[in-house]
């Protein structure tokens, strides 16, 4: 255990206080202002990867722990920070993200995660099992203590946000009500669901995760193009909640927020792997926008595809991929109070969109369909002795 912290101190060391001093300015180019805290290129050498194992890799036949031939426990990314002579060193917010289904931090999200830190100037930490939001905040800020304190960069306690994709996007909910009744723990500034997915079930019978439990603000993610997590489970979680509170004067509380993308996939959030030509690409979204409507209630139309949609498996209109990164670096820039807003947006920005989030959820909680499998849900809830 010992040789695997100092290990991770070394990393971290080099992640942290020897990115400060690359980006050291020479004489001909002054110290940056407080203001300037963040270097923000578009390269991914803005943002630095570090892997935390915890506990180490099994030995090999020579003793040595053999790091390369196993995935790291946690995965972290840290922007590059420049610290000011003689000013006030940065705070970092804390971004914790859950990856889906037999999905993987660094091999799906990489670039997408890079470019959330260095944008952002946020730290981001990710476990390879979805379920260990918890533990990758408390090993990251354990490690973080030993190896920042010489440069001051402080990792912030209570500017956080909760994201997650699909299963995890499911997860990301349930974590922020774990912290809500944690007393312990700082809630999130903001939960962030990406086309979310019933964790555990494959029907609208499982029962979503409570949204009322969730204080603070969830933005919804989803496009009308996804098979995997369709619309209706959003809508239909916030379709409970706005029944649930209906004796408060019904709606959407707690500031939620819902977008859903024109041709928005399952996978727009991940980054790129293979394309597909225009015609190929056409045919895709719209055999995937003719099934996501009907995916949760008739499988057997989504198996008799099943030839035709492993074709598609890579299919992404760029648009939508834009849009739906958009979205996120928005959450965090005006959720976050220590994020880097001005390389994402401005106040006004922040305002627009949150007005157009706040009226798309109140439109698709208050839809037919969405009360309709919010009703169907809890009457499942309500048989099974839920």
């Amino acid at each position: 255990m010992i040789m695997m912290l100092n290990v991770m101190i070394v990393a971290l060391a080099v992640v942290v206080v020897a990115s400060a001093q690359q980006h050291t300015p020479s004489s001909s180019s002054p110290l940056p202002e407080t203001s300037e805290l963040f270097v923000v290129d578009d390269d991914l050498s803005s943002a630095r990867y570090v892997p935390m194992w915890s506990p180490p890799p099994s030995t090999t036949t020579n003793g040595q722990q053999d790091y390369g031939k196993h995935e790291p426990r946690f995965h972290v990314w840290t922007p590059r920070v420049i610290v000011p002579s003689g000013g006030v060193s940065p705070v970092l917010p804390l971004v914790l993200f859950s990856v889906g289904w037999n999905a993987s931090c660094k091999d799906h999200f990489h670039a997408t995660l890079a470019e959330t830190a260095s944008k952002l100037g946020a730290v981001v930490c990710c476990p390879k099992e979805r379920d260990e939001l918890a533990a990758c905040e408390t090993t990251l800020r354990h490690w973080w203590a030993l190896v920042t304190a010489a440069s001051g960069i402080e990792l912030s306690r209570t500017d956080v946000a909760v994201v997650g994709h699909s299963m995890g996007g499911a997860q990301a909910l349930m974590h922020s009500a774990w912290r809500h009744s944690s007393k312990a723990i700082a809630p999130p500034k903001v939960t962030v669901s990406l086309s979310p997915y019933l964790l555990g079930g494959t029907t609208l019978d499982d029962t979503p995760p409570p949204l009322t439990s969730v204080r603070n603000p969830i933005v919804f993610v989803t496009g009308d193009a996804d098979i995997s997590a369709p619309p209706i489970i959003p809508k239909a979680m916030m379709a409970t909640e706005a029944n649930s509170t209906s004796t408060q004067g019904g709606g959407v509380g707690n500031d939620r927020l819902y977008y859903e993308i024109e041709n928005g996939t399952h996978n727009d959030i991940q980054d790129p792997r293979g394309a597909l030509n225009s015609a190929q690409l056409d045919s895709c979204l719209n055999l995937f926008r003719r099934l996501s409507p009907i995916a949760l209630y008739a499988p057997e139309q989504v198996h008799e595809n099943a030839d035709e949609l492993m074709k598609c498996a890579n299919a992404t209109d760029n648009n939508a991929r834009l849009a739906a990164h958009r979205h996120l670096y928005l959450a965090l820039a005006c959720y976050l109070d220590s994020a880097n807003h001005d390389a994402v947006a401005d106040v006004s920005a922040c305002t627009a969109w949150r007005e157009e989030g706040r009226a798309m959820a109140q439109i698709a909680a208050a839809s037919q369909q969405a009360i309709e499998a919010a009703r169907h849900a809890q009457e499942a809830a309500v048989a099974a002795g839920g």
